[in-house]
């Protein structure tokens, strides 16, 4: 919050507003006059320092308001230049039309619309050096120094401009105790200035004269603009009979501006509003500017001056630290970056060190599953393989199976060994074709005749290889799942058929694994020791059921093995070949149905 001091006087009084800026939003904490008497010993500085000292207004931002009677203003017209040029030309332009114009005398200007787009119009004012050292000393006397010293009549101007932007010509009329200045606004902007003085008593009369000229002079100076709204500045229950004579006399529309309005007042500070609100206009439009931050019309302690050009030499320097400071700071970063990278690769490395071991024990459980899996695809199913082979052989009365092996292979798949008779060799071949799968390799030595069943007289050996599923090809599920869908691009070769008897007896057939032996490729036809062992062993097994047999003149079953190798023996095929050669229809038809 900052404490801001309007200050403005003549000859009779002094006038002084007292108010606070907060976020550039003003408030009037107080508004008084002081009379001056010249006739007392006392000079008027003396006075004005006395009232400020026992107001305790001491501190704070001065700006005081300069009367028109105490400059001299002029309309200019220069060449277009360059806005940065512009107070050069003003000032050489108005050296040559001042009546007189000091080296060091401040001059400060305003830019007027319109006129020839050949020429620029300014309203330029200058104050004398003398009076400026006056004003200042008055400041000091009352312990005070001058931030602005602001031109009156354009300070009263742009209070009204915050309250009206009525874009008509008007001419803004100030009641002072002496004298009254008249502003001709177009837009809003001060374009002619006059001060004229005016009697104490019944001043309405000359002041309605001196109006009907400054509308003339306004009207040559502006060109294509003319007066049409007279307005008032004071209070208007105070100006209502001037108001109503002056709308009589001059034929135009008065209104009446109050400015006190346009502002926010303390109500607690100030219970009354002073008593002439006009006279206070210059000094609110000064505070309402220096608080918002905008700049004055004409301000003769800060008037408008060429830039100043900027010192390289300072900008490189600082860009050179600039440049400097970001470059420690990026190293910096950088440094700490690197650093904090550093510390985690050591922690990784650390923690990768740790993990080595459990990584080895997870790759050779890893190997270990992949191994199992392998084996737990590549097994076959051989209650599937049975079930598949009875559908597909052809019925009891055409072929018999007499004996059946399958072993399993350790890298996958398996093999079936199939021993037995046909009616006609013909039968053969639709058993190959029924069994032949893109999984079933189906091999066979052909049909040979024995002699040994009259009724099935052809005797066949196949071998069946079955091949295990194709491991790279399955995927990530198939393998956790254990599940291996069919190749559904091969055609399928099951046929539906009445199933086999694979033997003459009750049909009871072991399964045998070989657990050590070798994987034996499809085209091998020899089976291994096991199997020879197993079919001794139940050869030999086979013999004594048939001497059994004979006994009791009834088909005695072997007794299944208890390796993983299975084999289906028709225990009573020799025995009635060779004692009951015929075979009743009924005997043949339960060893088919065994």
């Amino acid at each position: 919050m900052s404490r801001l001091l309007a200050l403005e006087w003549d000859t009779r009084e002094a006038r002084l507003i007292v108010g606070r800026s907060v976020a550039r939003n003003l408030t009037i904490d107080a508004a008084f006059s002081v009379a001056l008497d010249s006739s007392q010993g006392d000079s008027l500085r003396e006075q004005l320092a006395a009232t400020v000292a026992s107001r305790g207004l001491v501190r704070g931002e001065w700006l005081v308001a300069v009367p028109r009677s105490r400059v001299e203003l002029r309309v200019l017209q220069v060449p277009p230049v360059p806005d940065d040029e512009l107070p050069d030309v003003v000032r050489f332009q108005a050296v040559r039309q001042f009546s007189a114009l000091a080296e060091d005398a401040p001059l400060d200007f305003v830019r007027l619309d319109g006129g020839q787009a050949s020429q620029v119009r300014v309203l330029a004012a200058s104050l004398a050096p003398q009076v400026l050292d006056d004003l200042r000393a008055q400041c000091a006397a009352c312990h005070g120094t001058p931030q602005r010293l602001v031109l009156r009549p354009f300070a009263s101007a742009s209070l009204f401009r915050r309250s009206n932007q009525d874009p008509q010509c008007r001419l803004l009329v100030e009641m002072l105790a002496e004298e009254a200045d008249l502003t001709v606004l177009v837009r809003g902007q001060a374009v002619m200035v006059r001060s004229v003085r005016l009697p104490s008593e019944d001043p309405a009369v000359p002041l309605i004269g001196e109006i009907r000229r400054t509308i003339v002079a306004a009207q040559n100076q502006v060109g294509e603009e003319t007066v049409r709204v007279v307005t008032l500045v004071g209070d208007p229950q105070q100006l209502a009979p001037l108001q109503s004579k002056l709308s009589e006399q001059l034929g135009l529309q008065v209104d009446v501006f109050d400015p006190f309005a346009a502002v926010r007042v303390a109500a607690e500070n100030m219970p009354s509003l002073p008593e002439h609100r006009g006279r206070y206009a210059a000094l609110l439009g000064m505070l309402c500017d220096e608080a918002e931050g905008q700049p004055h019309g004409i301000d003769f302690l800060n008037p408008r001056r060429r830039p100043t050009p900027a010192n390289k030499r300072i900008r490189y320097a600082v860009l050179g630290g600039v440049a400097a400071t970001c470059a420690i700071v990026l190293l910096v970063m950088i440094t700490s970056y690197v650093g904090r990278l550093d510390s985690r690769i050591r922690g990784l490395q650390a923690t990768s060190r740790e993990l080595d071991d459990q990584v080895k024990m997870a790759e050779k459980t890893k190997a270990d599953v992949a191994e199992i899996d392998k084996f737990v695809l590549g097994d076959v199913n051989w209650l599937d393989e049975l079930f598949r082979m009875s559908a597909a052989a052809p019925s009891g009365k055409d072929a018999i199976v007499e004996q059946a092996s399958f072993n399993s292979i350790p890298s996958g798949g398996g093999q079936i060994l199939l021993e037995g008779y046909v009616r006609t060799p013909e039968t053969i071949s639709i058993l190959e074709v029924a069994l032949r799968s893109p999984q079933h390799q189906v091999t066979g030595t052909g049909a040979q005749r024995v002699d040994r069943r009259q009724d099935l007289p052809w005797e066949f050996k196949e071998r069946i290889n079955i091949l295990p599923p194709d491991l790279e090809n399955l995927t990530a599920a198939e393998l956790i799942d254990g599940s291996v869908e069919p190749d559904e691009s091969a055609p399928s070769t099951t046929t539906e058929s009445a199933p086999s008897a694979p033997s003459d007896s009750s049909g009871e057939a072991d399964e045998e694994t070989s657990g050590t032996g070798e994987p034996e490729a499809p085209e091998a036809a020899e089976p291994t020791e096991a199997t020879e062992a197993t079919e001794a062993t139940e050869a030999t097994e086979a013999t004594e059921a048939a001497e059994a047999a004979e006994a009791t003149e009834a088909p005695v079953p072997s007794e299944p093995s208890d390796s993983q190798e299975v084999e289906t023996d028709e225990m009573n095929t020799e025995q009635d070949a060779d004692q009951t050669p015929q075979q009743d229809e009924s005997e043949v038809a339960n060893d088919d149905q065994a």
